[in-house]
């Protein structure tokens, strides 16, 4: 065998390898990040997420009003003037989002805050279930 052949079937035999080796892995980049509010928040090593819907009352105390219905929330309207200062936000273990918070005054607007809300903790949910998304962005 001579050199020219040896080197040549050497490299051959390298760019064989080199070629099979690119081809068969793929790496994702696991990091991930949510930004709420123009905020950014690193999630990749959150274990537990939750979600929270808060009035504040007249005298500044939270109530949880996630799962209040039509009548309750007309009622806890009444009680504090007609109007209740509502905060939605999302918690990764000791770490709080606030999604939005504002005045609420009628149980339209509640509504329609919650509906925005349950679309947006889906969004994080399907974004988290998926490796090849690194960031979603919540408005």
């Amino acid at each position: 065998m001579t050199v020219n052949k040896f080197f040549g079937a050497t490299a051959l035999f390298l760019a064989a390898i080199l070629l099979t080796a690119c081809g068969s892995t793929k790496v994702y980049e696991n990091s991930k990040t949510l930004v709420v509010r123009g905020t950014i928040y690193n999630v990749t090593d959150v274990k537990v997420f939750s979600s929270k819907t808060e009035a504040q009352l007249a005298d500044g105390s939270m109530l949880d009003v996630l799962d209040y219905e039509k009548k309750s929330f007309n009622m806890l309207l009444e009680q504090n003037g007609g109007s209740v200062f509502i905060k939605q936000s999302i918690d990764m273990d000791e770490q709080e989002a606030v999604y939005r918070a504002k005045p609420v005054d009628s149980w339209s607007d509640f509504r329609r805050m919650r509906s925005k809300f349950e679309d947006a903790t889906d969004d994080l949910q399907n974004f988290l279930a998926k490796p090849k998304e690194t960031q979603l962005e919540l408005d």
